[in-house]
């Protein structure tokens, strides 16, 4: 009897210490990049007529179908405009896509920086990696000289020297 009750008390102290002996497993953040044909940034003209295509890059693939929302940032005088905001990473996915359209404005007078960023997820693994800039330039518009006025930059025909 005094060696059951020995076993069971070892196999019970191995059972407990096994189980607090037990490290936890801590999910890494998963980081969504967003890129345009690799790059994190690009130049666009305010009067651009074609999408941006942006490429949203997950570090890992998901477990689940996850949605994404995204916002563009520094953009309040509506200058572009995403498609569709809300973007679904498919289960075992890590990529997706989504367009960015100019609105053709023309009212820049200057180069202004957007960014596309995460808003939410719903997905708490997910965090933002990098923001997608998007430098657009104002559209210029040569200006065409007065009547008699020579044009700026051109130098004046010299004058031809008479012999006397």
């Amino acid at each position: 009897m005094k060696r059951v009750i020995y076993i069971t008390t070892f196999i019970l102290t191995m059972v407990i210490i096994s189980c607090s002996n037990e490290e936890k497993v801590e999910l890494l953040p998963n980081y969504v990049n967003l890129y345009v044909n690799g790059a994190q940034s690009i130049t666009i003209s305010e009067d651009i007529t074609d999408p941006i295509e942006a490429d949203i890059l997950l570090t890992y693939m998901v477990d689940k179908t996850t949605t994404l929302k995204f916002t563009l940032i520094n953009n309040d005088n509506g200058i572009l405009r995403v498609e569709n905001n809300i973007v679904e990473i498919a289960k075992d996915q890590n990529n997706g896509k989504l367009k960015i359209y100019s609105e053709n404005k023309n009212e820049l007078i200057q180069n202004q920086d957007i960014y596309l960023k995460m808003e939410s997820s719903d997905n708490s693994r997910l965090v933002m990696g990098n923001q997608l800039k998007i430098e657009v330039l104002p559209v210029t518009i040569p200006e065409t000289p007065d009547e008699g006025e020579t044009e700026p930059n051109t130098p004046e025909p010299p004058a031809k020297e008479e012999k006397i």
